[in-house]
């Protein structure tokens, strides 16, 4: 395998003076409080753009030194001063990073120094340590080839029995498809696919002769293979038969004097005479499924004529006479004289005008019954009733905003009445809306530039301007156990006031609303049981 190389990148290789500071040791899991304190000073010494433009140019210097070092495969001093650059990127805040073009620089960067990294530990065979690095850069870049190609030589090489050689082959075929004249991976792709395949084939010898000397899967590649040939040899058969039909056609032109015509040209002459007669197949076979389907249903039309004079038993699927002479169902019984006489007569009375209370009483207003009835038109027409024409005013620094409810549309929802022992109930669950119309005072147009400034738009003077705004607010499953009213409100019109002030007015005004519907609708609930 060909030795991995970094490729040099212009950059700003200008010394800098805080290159000399000193940092926490890079290889120590915890900083001591000294090194803190440190760069806590460091940081409070510079403002933001400062201070991110020394680290830069830092993690630079210490890039282009680590590139010198990783040339002359002095891996260990390049992965210290690559983690070392690292650090300083590490050191950055949000806040140095509040601008699209820092963070791009800071993020391009880092993605070059993890690349660098993974490109050392496939050197040092630090393998996990690799795929890490190159994770990084793929987080940030996921169409990094050398990236790709480094985690997928880290793949390749981690372990013997290759438990991830098909990691390492995921990542080449994406390698190869950003970069396709990559010879590195291409080389290091032919050996994956060789391993791969010769592992395959120690399975098979492994697993084979398990069943009665027969290879577990010799039968199903045969299968395949077999097709494979037949269906090769079925198209090849069928290109020269169009071939020769090509050559037929072709004298036909010569001899008739006509333009000649090549073979792709011709192929697709043949596909769309097969097209044609497939679909004029098609046609006849749905013209005939038709022609069934009609007789089908003159068949059902027809009606059966079932004569059942002759039936001795008195029985014909399901049915019976009684002794009246009416046919009737199997299971319907027969009342005898005597029990008729114990039943009595059940014929529904009329209740006379004069009648009293008690004697007109019956179980459904005693409460004796379950009542259960659908009124909601009864209940949508007192919600109109009920809803429209509320109004309100809302005041602010002197200036009145009048808002009412014009009309209630959408009404969705049912209601029920519920009668029992307990009494009298209406259940009910509305979604409605309601559109309003807010009005201010009438004011000239000249009063209403001042409130705009001097951008206000010219006209004459005492010529009025729009006061008046329209919405709507739309309440949702408003029903007879609400707590609150769930809603949202909106303009209509594009009346949504220009100036921030009266659009402040509106919203005063809209939340007032939304507290006088609520209120609204538990004296609906109370109004909907007188009724």
């Amino acid at each position: 395998m060909a030795t991995l190389t970094e490729n040099q990148q212009s950059g700003n290789d200008s010394d800098s003076s805080n290159d000399s500071l000193s940092l926490p040791n890079l290889n120590d899991s915890e900083d001591s409080d000294d090194d803190i304190d440190y760069i806590d000073k460091e940081e409070a010494s510079m403002n933001a753009i400062e201070f991110l433009t020394t680290r830069l140019e830092a993690a630079e210097n210490n890039k282009a030194k680590a590139n010198v070092c990783f040339k002359q495969k002095d891996n260990t001093q390049a992965r210290d001063l690559y983690l070392e650059a690292r650090k300083h990127l590490d050191r950055l805040k949000m806040k140095h990073l509040d601008s699209v073009d820092s963070q791009l620089a800071v993020d391009k960067l880092r993605a070059a120094l993890n690349s660098n990294l993974s490109a050392v530990f496939n050197r040092m065979e630090e393998w996990e340590s690799s795929i890490k690095a190159s994770t990084a850069v793929l987080d940030l870049d996921p169409t990094s080839s050398k990236a790709l190609f480094r985690r997928a030589y880290a793949h390749f090489h981690r372990s013997v029995t290759g438990s991830y050689w098909k990691e390492a082959k995921a990542d080449l075929v994406k390698c190869l498809k950003q970069d396709k004249k990559n010879k590195q991976a291409r080389l290091l792709y032919a050996q994956v696919k060789e391993k791969i395949a010769a592992k395959k084939e120690d399975q098979r010898k492994a697993l084979g002769g398990m069943f009665e000397g027969k290879s577990l899967y010799s039968d199903v590649d045969k299968a395949k293979l077999k097709k494979a040939k037949e269906e090769k040899k079925r198209k090849a058969d069928k290109k020269q038969l169009e071939k020769e039909l090509w050559a037929k056609e072709r004298t036909r032109r010569v001899d008739n004097n006509e333009e000649d015509i090549d073979f792709e040209a011709y192929r697709r002459i043949l596909k769309q005479q097969k097209e044609a007669e497939k679909k004029e197949e098609d046609e006849k076979k749905e013209k005939a499924r038709e022609e069934r389907r009609k007789r089908q249903r003159e068949r059902d039309a027809i009606p059966v004529v079932v004569d059942d004079d002759d039936d001795d038993t008195g029985l014909l699927k399901g049915y019976k006479k009684t002794k009246d002479g009416r046919t009737t169902s199997f299971f319907t019984p027969e009342i005898d004289e005597a029990t008729k006489a114990l039943i009595g007569n059940v014929t529904p009375q009329k209740i006379e005008a004069g009648e009293t209370k008690n004697q007109s009483k019956n179980w459904e207003e005693s409460g004796t019954t379950w009542v259960d009835r659908d009124c909601t038109k009864k209940a949508e027409t007192l919600l109109l009733l009920h809803f429209v024409g509320l109004e309100e005013t809302a005041t602010k620094e002197s200036k009145q905003l009048h808002i009412s409810v014009e009309k209630v549309t959408d009404i969705e929802g049912t209601c029920r009445m519920i009668r029992n022992a307990k009494g009298l109930s209406h259940m009910f669950s509305f979604s409605f809306k309601c559109q309003w119309t807010a009005t201010w005072k009438k004011e000239s147009k000249e009063e209403g530039k001042e409130e705009k400034g001097e951008e206000g738009e010219e006209g004459d003077e005492g010529e009025e301007v729009c006061n008046t705004a329209t919405g709507w607010i739309k309440c949702i499953d408003a029903s007879d156990h609400s707590t609150e009213l769930e809603s949202k409100w909106g303009y209509s019109n594009d009346t949504k006031p220009e100036h921030e002030e009266k659009a402040a007015l509106v919203r005063m005004s809209i939340n007032c609303m939304k507290e006088r519907l609520f209120k609204e609708l538990i004296q609906y609930k109370r109004v909907l049981c007188e009724q």
